[in-house]
């Protein structure tokens, strides 16, 4: 096969903890043809340090890293444009420093997407916990509804378990929103998929996603980041209220979903609001998960003490 270039966008904060694990496995691909960017967003620790480092130990690497710098913290939006503005590869993925790669994974997905001919690959993944590993199964399915999945919350929209064609990323207009570091995922895949004529899957899991990082934006809920979240949600009604073909298969999912993140993260004098402005299209026939619709039968019914151990409990196991 041809060995096109494939770009990887890595912002970095935070991560001196992991940001040798995700090097070595970035440096070690079996593929050979990659161009690597690192996004420094003035991380105050030693990540970079690290990285550069880890660099000294792969010397046929070097010239393939480019080790970009924010003049201030900027968040996670703003290095994956960054990062993205800075590519020049045919192909691009998005990992994150405190996660890593099988080592075959490029080669693979490479294969996969010249094969294919498609603009986006699907790929499998495994979580990583403080206790263990265990792959996520993927189960492919229509556009439609994928993204129906997303905007619900159902499977997460991550950027990361993606293999994209660089030119329909570049050219589809759809960029990260700067300022918006919880949710960013969120506010970009369905966006990008919806704008793709072809999307294949491959079920392997070839990322390793770190979920015992207390420092990641996934894993801290402050009021800047509720106020992300809005923002995000505000983003896609207004891009699917514009798009006449299939908007109403998601601006009922985008209420249902506006309501539940509201009432998960507020409180009582929040939720008569939440009810007033988004009760009436809350549709019952849009496919929640079980929880949800707990949720939604305590919050309709007042039942506000119940309400609150049910959040707690969602909030624990998420």
């Amino acid at each position: 096969m041809e060995f096109k270039k494939v770009s990887i966008l890595v912002p970095v904060y935070g991560v001196e903890k992991y940001i040798e694990r995700c090097a070595r496995s970035l440096f070690e691909q079996t593929y050979d043809n990659i161009e690597y960017i690192f996004v420094d967003d003035c991380t105050k620790d030693r990540s970079i340090e690290i990285l550069q480092k880890v660099l000294e130990d792969y010397p046929n690497r070097k010239n393939q890293v480019k080790i970009l710098h924010h003049e201030k913290n900027r968040g996670l939006s703003a290095a994956r444009n960054t990062a993205l503005d800075a590519s020049t590869g045919d192909y691009l993925m998005h990992v994150d420093s405190d996660d890593y790669l099988r080592k075959d994974a490029v080669l693979l997905l490479a294969e996969k997407i010249t094969t294919a001919s498609s603009q986006v690959i699907i790929f499998g993944y495994s979580i990583v916990t403080a206790k263990k590993i265990y792959p996520v199964k993927l189960y492919p399915e229509n556009k439609v509804s994928l993204i129906r999945d997303y905007l619900l919350n159902r499977k997460p929209a991550s950027m990361w378990n993606k293999f994209y064609d660089a030119d329909f990323y570049k050219s589809s207009g759809i960029r990260s929103v700067e300022g918006i570091n919880q949710g960013e995922d969120y506010v970009v895949m369905p966006r990008i998929l919806d704008k793709a004529e072809k999307i294949e899957w491959l079920n392997e899991c070839l990322y390793y996603y770190e979920q015992s990082n207390a420092q990641s934006y996934s894993n801290n809920i402050s009021e800047d980041s509720i106020n992300s979240m809005k923002k995000a949600d505000d983003i896609l009604f207004e891009y699917f209220s514009k798009t006449q073909k299939i908007s109403m298969d998601y601006l009922d999912v985008l209420h249902s979903r506006s309501a539940l993140f509201l009432i998960k993260v507020g409180n009582k004098d929040c939720w008569n609001c939440v009810y007033k402005k988004y009760e009436e299209y809350v549709s019952d026939d849009v496919r929640l998960s079980l929880s949800d619709r707990l949720i939604l039968f305590l919050f309709r019914n007042k039942l506000y003490s119940l309400l609150n151990l049910l959040i707690e409990l969602y909030k624990k196991g998420n």
